[in-house]
């Protein structure tokens, strides 16, 4: 009968030391993990342990595991694990030592390799590798990170730079009009948001809920105002400046409780949410049609009975199409018909808003 050997994984495994670094390595990310992103990417010191220490004898030198594993090379250069290359000769070496369990350097097989981080440290470290995943993405990052650099070499580095090149070049020339430069430099970033027509003023208000860009705190989670950023809005001439300043931001955001407020402080009307989706061109996800929308408005305004019936008649003397629906939507929605302004219903008192009614009628 064959006795069975155990391998080096089932008698030692420097769990502690191998955790840090693979955590580590996780925040710093390997080189690899970078061609493309795959959900749960294991760390490279943990394949590369599980690969080694399933292959080499049980009574192996614990420090010399150690080593392999590249975490004396932490220890010596300050760099991750994942860094540390096994030179050829001592490859040639570990395989004599994988013999010593296997009788011969034995294949790596993992049918679902995810990213490839199994397979790519068996190669490291001197034997062949099977690797497959139901996943077709997964099986081409695998292919693009073990087979391809293998089967092209340093054309294909070349071959990709010029390809990225190209399509960096291209992309530049198609959208640098939506990105244009501020003082003759280039943007690091651009913050967007979607803005709306104050119903009073008419100001494209930007719907935004606070205005800081860095607000930091010491340990005594107190504020170090000089060191806080943020936008500061200012209005000219029905126009929107925005400044960048440090400080402490006094000023509120223009977008709350499903709610606007004009950006101008001469107005600073309150912008109901059915203005913001009427001109949103966007119909309420609570409601399948225009039509259904167009009946609850009806059936919730603070119209009077008899305004509600005339409403009713007239609109069911129109077409039934959608169009013609979204249309008396905003006749039910605007208090003044012949400039399209939209109703703010919190700021009108009742009189002043059976008066707007009736107007549409």
């Amino acid at each position: 009968m064959t006795e069975l050997k155990r391998t080096l994984i089932e008698t030692y495994l420097p769990v502690d030391e191998i955790s840090k670094e693979a955590k580590k390595e996780k925040t710093g990310r390997a080189p690899t993990f970078e061609m493309h992103f795959w959900w749960t990417r294991k760390p490279l010191i943990t394949a590369r342990a599980a690969v080694l220490g399933s292959m080499l004898p049980a009574d192996f030198d614990s420090q010399e595991f150690k080593k392999l594993l590249g975490l004396e090379h932490v220890k010596t250069t300050g760099k991750r694990a994942h860094n540390y290359d096994i030179h050829a000769e001592r490859l040639e070496q570990l395989k004599l030592d994988y013999k010593k369990v296997w009788c011969k350097a034995p294949t790596i097989v993992d049918p679902f390799a995810g990213g490839g981080s199994i397979p790519f440290e068996a190669m490291r470290v001197g034997v062949d590798a099977v690797a497959n995943d139901y996943n077709p993405l997964a099986h081409l990052i695998q292919r693009a990170t073990i087979e391809y650099p293998m089967k092209y070499g340093k054309k294909l580095l070349n071959d990709v730079k010029d390809g990225l090149e190209w399509i960096f070049l291209e992309t530049k020339n198609e959208m640098e009009q939506y990105y244009p430069q501020h003082d003759g430099k280039d943007v690091s970033a651009y913050i967007w948001a979607w803005s709306v027509k104050c119903p009073k003023c008419g100001l494209d208000t930007p719907l935004v809920g606070q205005w800081w860009l860095f607000k930091k705190a010491d340990k005594n989670n107190a504020k170090k105002v000089d060191d806080n950023i943020f936008i500061n809005p200012t209005v000219e001439n029905q126009k929107i400046l925005l400044e960048i300043k440090t400080g402490d931001c006094l000023i509120e955001g223009t977008c709350s409780d499903a709610t606007g407020k004009c950006l101008n402080p001469d107005c600073g009307v309150t912008i109901s949410r059915e203005s913001m989706m009427y001109q949103a061109d966007e119909l309420p996800g609570a409601f399948q049609s225009w039509k259904d929308y167009r009946d609850y408005l009806i059936e919730s305004s603070p119209m009077e009975e008899a305004h509600r019936e005339r409403l009713k008649k007239r609109f069911s003397k129109q077409p039934e199409v959608d169009s013609i629906h979204r249309q008396q939507c905003r006749q039910v929605l605007l208090c003044d018909y012949e400039n399209n302004l939209p109703v703010n219903t919190q700021a009108m008192k009742k009189e002043e808003l059976r008066a707007k009614w009736w107007n549409v009628l």
